[in-house]
């Protein structure tokens, strides 16, 4: 086989260097080696990666998944939770501990990570110790350490015969090694983010969570493409967790501010409530008290008044009875005198002759006495008879009187209650005229009473039936309001919602104008954007082309943006439509410009750079030239499979050519073949002359025609002679192929070396044959010096070049100005979308007024209906008791029947009592009339013979007088006149004697009476004290002056128990009480809510007061002032609250989120376009490559659209709009889920999920599809198409940590789906990727070629189930730095 067939046998593409940053293994943290033992059932595994690149091959069952499980990325985050890599796999620490320990309780396993430091600094395992008990919990205990160097080899691990250490040992040998134990998992993955990656551990959880995601690629395989995507976009970068983080801290801590206002606002409540109530319980007591007192006063007054009555009475008694006492010794006094009179007189003469007249005149008295006496007898019987039916009369009048008032007032009441006739009729008729002597005696008229009881009777029966309708009707009346109550709330409802009606339509019409206002406005601010947005594209036309340019240099979709869009069929959409499609225009326009002043800018530092370059090479060109003008030769070619020269000068420097030969042709392809071949370049030594694949000895015969034909040896080289044996001993001809075997050099430049034959370039193509240049001194140095010259013209060109690409950096540069420039130009939506805002606004406001106007509406027609179907409900049963419909007349009826029944009641309790009495006493005085009158005639007859006889004896001592003389009549008149006088003193003086007595009796009654009263006055004062005393304890109980006496001036109650009972009044009017029960409900209900900030528990009562307490940090209080204090605490939280809120607004959600936010929509846009420029080296074996797009989704809110307007494509914002994106931020954080405040601030201004992120197909012809379900894609296409965008975001990730941090991935089972092409296109993009990799495969090969190396571990079970491995190392051409292979 020749070279030249070789080298036909592939193409250029197939030639391509293997992948690998060679940096890796100097610059970052770099995977080395793993191990794991006793742990499963593995021994020792020590699986050495010094590629950085781990692979586990073997069947089913041998531990690969479960090594890597263990391995990575578990001890990335020691989550013990998710090792398994699938649903089905039941993973855990206890089975590892379990499988394999035969049957021990108890074991002790390692498993570890080796890491080599960057720069050389030595190297470091990372591992857990994991001591299994069956009986313990948990199963398995896990220590995290980390050691310089390997373990079991560097540090001893186990004790005697492999027996497990303490832990306490465990720790000791690791800290002697110059390691560290972790106190627990936290600590261990603090410190390995920091130390590895210069982060926190919640990067290295989220690192952990997203290489979970590729670890098995076979489940991802079967994922859909929008699960993919969704999958995709958890990868993109977010807000920053820090500011998340403070934010959220901030606004939890107005949120925790907020629950303390909300508790003490709610305690503020309860305490009032529970205060309220206490104080209607404080009113009821007092109250009673207060009704005690007035009781008492009034008792007290009365008796004092009373006294004060009974003394005056007492005092007129004893008054009355002193005049009597002189009255009666004046009278006795005057007696003596009529007596003493008497006796002088009766001692006279004229007395004594007039004896006769005297005795006469005594029968004349006698007689006319006895006469006056019947007379006067008779006239008061007659006068009696006359009063008796004078009083008959008139009792009979005022009864029927008072029966008529009672029937009127009965009749007032119901016109039923007349009664037909009167239970009591009279009749009178005169009596005869009776005379007794010259007088005349008239008895009266004779009155007859009929009174009927009966109908008395029937009278009141009567009235008491009607009383009791009345009642029986107002208690109807009473239900029947009542029963109104619900109608009567049912019409207030409709009428109020008649009213809320006609005012929600009347807010619905206004809204509806202001709606067309907005929605003018809007389109209005449309169109003017639409015109700027023309007017922009018309400016700009001249840069479209380079964004074009650098846009599709980019494969980015916005290749177009820049080119007028045609608005014209965008002003025919709705306004929003405009928007979104202006939106997406200005995305566009963005994502394009911004694409080409990075790409602008990136060919601006490329051509500065490669100017730079350019100019570096140039010098270095020139210092070559330099060098070869002050005598360097030019170094002599050798081919690459010769190798490095070795010690020793070059065959070519002891030779020169043959004087005969002088054609330049001639010389070029001899020197061609010799370099080709190696000999020019060969390494000319004492004993032979020497390349590391062969050597020529001076050995063998010499050659008929040899290299001596055309070259010569310079004689002063130390191996001249050497070197002329050799050359004759090298054969020449004419072509290699017609020479001996061996090594033959041909005229025409080909060259044999045994079997193989090379042609090299310049034999057949003249036109690569380069001119003879290293044989001999003098063309050696000729063929530097023009070396030198065409340097020097290459420098010049350089310099050129690099003139041009400083030209190209600048225009570049000049570019990017421009189109940045004209993207702060682009025109602003914020007036368009303001607007719309409003009209949307606006509707939405229109849209919930007409709706509210049309629930307002059916509500009030629905009440109505409700208030009409209930009222004629209410009237057929109003109707159905016989009672009026009309509410005014059944109130009046409720408020007259109980009067109407009581009046009624109240006529037949007077009737059936007191006249029903009267009756039957004026019956009997008429009856008693009738028997008294009976005896009248007979009376008249014996006073008129009594009369008769007096005046004839009176007419016979008439005479005597005459007879006698006048003296006599004298004596006797005087006589008689004492005797009047002296019988009228008698008279008086028994008069006044009896009026004494009487008056005696009354002084010493009233005597009595008084000081009874006075006693009851004494003892009514101790009560009212008594009373004066509780109400003053009571208002004076500790919280009642706060309850009660609010007036400053009840602060000093009185001691006047009447003064207190106003104050007291005064404090209790207008008050509502509560009662004990209700209290008590108050105070569980309150107590309940109170729990946690007050307690509350019952106090000593005072009296019949119950008293409580209520404690709050150690100081108690009473009701009021426990409800004064918990209003100050809820209005110091309510000013705390203000001020947090106030805070965080003005420092979190307007000062730092929008600049977060908006600095994670610039690293979603770096993200993607690095992860699809990486992915531009990943395609399947089929050409279908992959690449991530992202639009803004339709259906944002306008919250969200707000804040993406503002926060993501506006970094300068005025003071409107910077409380506007405050707003909509609040709403957005309102309106988020989350349990913490943490959670919901992360969901609220998640950006990520604003975007619709798709997987991109693209066809090997250009074409490009969004992936679907729908679209065509083989096993392995699938597997690499989730893949590849995965593993970049890994990447990516990687990216945004510490650049010399450890870039470590996992995949188990590397896809089988993909053919052989394809897992080498794998290789060769994770190597691009620069991932370290752990991954597992069944017969995968490594990729070979593909990649700088791979260190497979096959993994085989023996006998007795251990699991071993056996190393099969993959390498490139070049060796691997620190490589135990390459040394």
């Amino acid at each position: 086989m020749t070279t030249e067939m070789a080298l036909t046998l592939f193409g250029e593409d197939d030639l391509v260097r293997p992948a690998g940053n060679a940096d890796r293994f100097t610059t970052r943290w770099r995977l080395i080696g793993a191990g794991l033992s006793n742990v499963w059932r593995y021994g020792d595994l020590h699986l050495d990666a010094p590629s950085g690149r781990l692979l586990l091959r073997g069947p089913n069952g041998t531990g690969k998944t479960t090594a890597l499980e263990t391995l990575w990325p578990y001890l990335l985050d020691l989550n013990a939770q998710r090792l398994a890599a699938g649903k089905a796999r039941p993973t855990s620490l206890a089975l590892l501990m379990r499988e394999g320990a035969n049957g021990s309780k108890r074991r002790c396993g390692y498993v570890w990570l080796t890491l080599a430091a960057p720069q050389g600094e030595g190297v470091i395992s990372y591992g857990v110790r994991l001591l299994y008990s069956e009986s313990a919990s948990p199963a398995v205990k896990v220590t995290p350490f980390t050691i310089p160097g390997v373990p079991l080899r560097d540090v001893p691990l186990y004790g005697p015969d492999r027996g497990f250490t303490s832990a306490e040992q465990f720790s000791d040998n690791i800290a002697t090694a110059g390691g560290i134990v972790f106190t627990d998992e936290d600590a261990y993955v603090a410190h390995l983010a920091s130390r590895l990656w210069a982060t926190r551990e919640r990067e290295v959880v989220e690192l952990a969570n997203r290489i979970r995601a590729v670890r098995n690629p076979t489940l991802l395989g079967d994922v859909s493409p929008r699960a993919a995507a969704d999958n995709l976009r958890d990868a993109l970068p977010g807000v920053s967790d820090d500011i998340v983080s403070a934010t959220a801290d901030a606004l939890a801590e107005s949120e925790s501010t907020r629950t303390a206002f909300e508790k003490d606002r709610r305690a503020a409540e309860a305490l009032d409530r529970f205060a309220e109530a206490w104080s209607g319980h404080i009113v009821e007591i007092a109250g009673h008290a207060l009704a005690a007192l007035r009781h008492n006063i009034s008792a007290h007054d009365k008796a004092v008044k009373d006294a004060r009555a009974a003394v005056t009475k007492h005092a007129a008694a004893q008054t009355a009875w002193q005049d009597l006492d002189q009255q009666a010794r004046n009278l006795r006094n005057e007696a003596k005198d009529l007596d003493s009179q008497l006796h002088a007189l009766e001692e006279s003469e004229p007395y004594k002759d007039a004896g006769r007249l005297a005795d006469m005149q005594e029968k004349v008295a006698a007689q006319n006495r006895a006469a006056d006496i019947a007379v006067r007898s008779f006239r008061r019987e007659v006068s009696a008879t006359a009063d008796r039916a004078t009083k008959l009369r008139t009792t009979a009048e005022d009864l029927a009187e008072d029966l008529a008032t009672l029937s009127a007032s009965a009749r007032a009441v119901d016109a039923d209650a007349m009664p037909g006739r009167s239970p009591l009729t009279w009749t009178t008729r005169p009596r005869p005229l009776l005379d007794i002597g010259d007088e005349t005696a008239d008895p009266g008229p004779q009155t007859t009473i009929d009174y009927d009881e009966q109908i008395l009777d029937d009278t009141a029966e009567n009235w008491k039936r009607l009383a009791g309708e009345y009642r029986r009707r107002g208690d109807a009346a009473l239900l029947a309001i009542r029963d109104r109550v619900e109608t009567t709330t049912a019409e207030a409802e409709a009428e109020r919602c008649e009213r809320v009606s006609r005012a929600r339509r009347a807010d619905a019409d206004r809204d509806k104008t202001q709606l067309d206002l907005k929605a003018k406005a809007a389109r209005t601010a449309a169109a003017h954007l639409l015109d700027d947005i023309d007017t922009w594209h018309d400016t700009n036309r001249a840069l479209a082309p380079a964004v074009q340019a650098a846009c599709r240099e980019e494969t980015s979709d916005a290749t177009d943006a820049w080119y007028p869009p045609g608005t014209n069929e965008l002003r025919d959409l709705e306004i929003a439509q405009v928007l979104t499609e202006a939106e997406q225009l200005a995305a566009a326009v963005t994502t394009a410009g911004r694409t080409a002043v990075s790409v602008l800018r990136h060919h601006s530092h490329l051509s500065a750079q490669e100017a730079k370059r350019l100019r570096a090479r140039s010098k270095e060109l020139r210092e070559r030239a330099r060098a070869l003008r002050t005598g360097r030769l030019l170094p002599i070619p050798r081919p690459e499979w010769a190798g490095p020269a070795e010690n020793g000068e070059t065959f070519a420097d002891a030779l020169d050519w043959h004087p005969d030969i002088t054609d330049p042709d001639v010389r070029a392809r001899l020197e061609n073949g010799l370099a080709a071949s190696g000999l020019l370049g060969a390494t000319l030594q004492a004993d032979a002359l020497h390349t590391p694949a062969w050597s020529v000895h001076a050995t063998a015969q010499p050659a008929p025609a040899s290299l001596a034909d055309v070259l010569t040896v310079d004689p002063e080289h130390p191996h001249s002679h050497l070197a002329e044996q050799i050359l004759r001993r090298i054969p020449l001809a004419a072509t290699s192929t017609e020479g001996p075997a061996g090594l033959v050099i041909g005229r025409d430049g080909t060259y044999a070396t045994g079997p193989l034959h090379g042609r090299p370039p310049g034999v057949d193509d003249p036109g690569q044959l380069r001119p003879a240049e290293y044989i001999g001194a003098k063309q050696r140095r000729q063929a530097a010096l023009r070396h030198a010259d065409a340097l020097d013209a290459d420098a010049d060109t350089l310099d050129h070049d690099a003139g041009n690409h400083d030209t190209s950096a600048s225009r570049a540069q000049h570019e990017a100005a421009q189109i940045s420039g004209a993207l702060h130009a682009y025109p602003s939506r914020v007036h368009a979308a303001t607007a719309e805002a409003g009209r949307a606004a606006a509707a939405s406001k229109a849209a919930e007024s007409e709706e509210t106007a049309k629930t307002a509406a059916e509500d009030a027609a629905a009440q109505r209906e409700l208030a009409r179907s209930l009222r004629l409900e209410w009237e057929l049963r109003t109707r159905a008791q016989h009672l009026p419909i009309a509410v005014p007349a059944l109130e009046t009826l409720r408020d007259t029947a109980a009067g109407s029944a009581g009046t009624l009641e109240n006529l037949t309790s007077q009737l059936t009592g007191r006249h029903r009495d009267r009756l039957r006493r004026l019956a009997q005085s008429a009856a008693e009339d009738t028997r008294a009158t009976a005896t009248l005639p007979a009376e008249h007859a014996a006073a008129a013979t009594i009369a008769d006889e007096a005046r004839s004896l009176a007419t016979l001592h008439r005479e005597l007088v005459d007879a006698v003389g006048l003296d006599s009549n004298e004596a006797l008149r005087k006589h008689s006149l004492a005797k009047t006088q002296r019988d009228h003193v008698g008279r008086e003086i028994r008069r006044v004697d009896g009026l004494l007595q009487t008056a005696d009796r009354e002084r010493i009654q009233a005597e009595e009476k008084a000081g009874a009263a006075t006693s009851r006055a004494a003892e009514a004062t101790q009560p009212v004290n008594d009373a004066c005393t509780g109400l003053r304890t009571l208002l004076a109980a500790p919280g009642v002056p706060d309850a009660l006496l609010t007036d400053p001036a009840m602060a000093d109650l009185p001691d006047d128990a009447h003064a207190l009972a106003d104050v007291a009044q005064k404090a209790l009017h207008g008050r509502r009480t509560t009662s004990r029960k209700l209290l008590r409900e108050r105070y569980d209900t309150c107590r309940a809510d109170l729990a946690g900030l007050w307690t509350l528990d019952p106090d000593e009562p005072v009296d019949a007061l119950d008293t409580y307490v209520l404690t709050h940090d150690s100081v108690a209080y009473t009701p009021p002032a426990a409800a004064a204090e918990g209003r100050y605490l809820r209005e110091r939280a309510q000013a705390a609250l203000s001020r947090a809120e106030e805070s965080a607004l003005q420092e979190f959600v307007i000062g730092r989120l929008p600049l977060a936010i908006g600095t994670a929509w610039v690293k979603i846009d770096d993200w993607i376009r690095d992860v699809n420029r990486k992915m531009q080296k990943a395609a399947a074996s089929s050409g279908v490559g992959v690449r991530i797009s992202k639009t803004l989704l339709k259906d944002l809110n306008a919250a969200e659209l707000t804040v993406y307007r503002l926060a993501c494509k506006e970094s300068t914002r005025t003071a409107a709009q910077q409380t506007e994106v405050g707003d909509a931020l609040q709403a957005l954080i309102a309106a988020a889920d989350g349990a913490t405040m943490t959670e919901r601030l992360t969901n609220a201004v998640d950006i990520r999920r604003w975007l619709d992120i798709s997987y991109e197909i693209i066809r090997p012809d250009g074409q490009i599809n969004r992936w679907t379900s729908k679209t065509g894609l083989s096993g392995g296409e699938r597997r690499l198409v989730v893949l590849a965008p995965m593993l970049a975001a890994v990447a990516a990730y990687y990216d945004q940590l510490d650049t010399a941090g450890l870039r470590l991935t996992a995949l188990d089972e590397v896809p089988a789906e993909v053919d052989e092409r394809g897992r080498e296109g794998l290789a060769r993009y994770l190597a691009d990727l620069d991932l370290d990799l752990i991954c597992t495969s069944y017969l995968w090969d490594g990729a070979p070629g593909a990649w700088d190396g791979i260190d497979a571990w096959d993994l085989e079970a023996g006998p007795d189930t251990t699991v071993v491995a056996f190393p099969m190392l993959v390498r490139g051409p070049e060796p691997l730095p620190g490589d135990p292979m390459g040394a």
